[in-house]
């Protein structure tokens, strides 16, 4: 992945200052304590189930979920669906009763604070309606509008809240969506982006053929004018396939059995990106094809600032590097390589022809400074291999 015009995916999620915010349960709501099972240990890293010890007991650990209001109705409480690390309880689900159709497929959001766009993603999913489905925010400690706004569509779609509070990032918030999700198949959506018409049908149709798919990509419905050039997208005719295939988190679908036996997204890799390509990737390790539905298409928004195009790049640098390393890929350049080829990138966002250029000049300075930083951190942990201190000097 050394090539700079092959993003390394994941949207880096912004995380403000502030106490986290817990769902408000509706006026009226029956409240009941529901008794789980222990929840399996987990794999410390990505959170592989493992099998319970027998007697098990962590000492001021609470393994059962908090009460869970559904309205009217209690979930299931015998359905435990954990896709997280050991300790990380479910947290308070609130489930709004909209047109309540069976659903097989669970449509999972992580959300901090996305107020500003959050409405154009769930108009679109309002308006799927040839396949049921359930939609599950996973509110990562949002302090704006955001669980007003996602409350409002309650009467046009089953939504689902769960407090994904607990622990910042955008890999924890989706599995947790996931735990609290029902389906069978699950939907993995990002909360500035939107779905075309019959994205879900043909998701759900794709998964029933395939234990991971991934939709298209389109970056010019929701991207006006300088912002179109700032970078350029690998998903939009085919699925990236440097170092193995993979694709967008936000673009992703999976069978639960599946996602479960993979153990779900690395919550180890922080708020930084690059989960969805650790999870694709520990999918090929594991005999599990990715399969490109083109009759799925997500419009993708990019930043809208110059900083974030820096920020984005950053993030997907430092990230990317990280996961290469982890699967044993060797980094295509050093420390000093990668600092030889900042000249070009630093030219084009000081004195680029346009808006548009300099944002991408901005991205790739920030894609290759976060490979930097990865490098030297790389090199820094005990034990590094000598790969990686022959790299970082290189």
């Amino acid at each position: 992945m050394g090539d700079d015009d092959v993003v390394v995916p994941g949207r880096p999620p912004q995380f403000p200052e502030g106490a986290p915010a817990e769902p408000s349960i509706p006026q009226g709501a029956d409240r009941q304590k529901v008794s789980v099972p222990a929840r399996p240990q987990r794999h410390r890293l990505y959170g592989r189930p493992q099998p319970p010890e027998p007697g098990r007991q962590v000492e001021g650990e609470d393994l059962s979920p908090p009460a869970i209001a559904v309205g009217d109705q209690l979930k299931d409480p015998e359905r435990t669906t954990p896709a997280s690390r050991s300790g990380v309880r479910l947290g308070h689900v609130v489930q709004y009763r909209g047109a309540m159709n069976p659903a097989t497929i669970s449509v999972v959001i992580p959300v901090l604070n996305g107020e500003r766009w959050l409405a154009d993603q769930l108009e679109a999913l309002k308006l799927e309606s040839a396949q049921p489905f359930q939609t599950v925010i996973a509110d990562n400690g949002s302090t704006d509008g955001s669980l007003e706004l996602a409350r409002s569509f309650a009467g046009d779609m089953d939504i689902v809240v769960a407090d994904a509070s607990e622990r910042r990032g955008q890999a924890f918030a989706r599995n947790l969506g996931a735990r609290a999700a029902t389906g069978a198949s699950l939907l993995f959506l990002d909360q500035d982006d939107a779905i075309g018409p019959g994205y879900v049908t043909a998701m759900g149709r794709a998964l029933d053929q395939a234990e991971l798919v991934a939709a298209r990509m389109d970056d010019e419905k929701l991207n006006e004018g300088w912002r179109r050039q700032g970078r350029t997208l690998p998903q939009t005719a085919a699925l990236p396939a440097d170092p193995v295939p993979w694709a967008y988190g936000c673009t992703l679908g999976v069978r639960r059995s599946t996602f479960e036996r993979l153990g779900g997204f690395a919550e180890d890799l922080g708020v930084f990106a690059a989960e969805d390509v650790d999870f694709c990737w520990r999918a090929h390790d594991n005999g599990v094809g990715l399969t490109f539905v083109e009759d799925a298409v997500l419009h993708y928004r990019y930043p809208t600032t110059l900083r974030g195009f820096f920020r984005q790049g950053l993030a997907y640098g430092f990230a990317g590097t990280i996961v290469e390393a982890r699967h044993g890929a060797a980094p295509s350049l050093g420390v000093r390589s990668t600092a030889r080829s900042l000249a070009g990138p630093i030219r084009l966002a000081v004195i680029g022809p346009s808006k548009g250029r300099r944002a991408n000049g901005l991205f790739l300075l920030g894609r290759r400074l976060g490979r930097v930083g990865a490098l030297r951190q790389l090199a820094a942990e005990p034990g590094a291999a000598g790969a990686h201190e022959e790299s970082a000097a290189s």
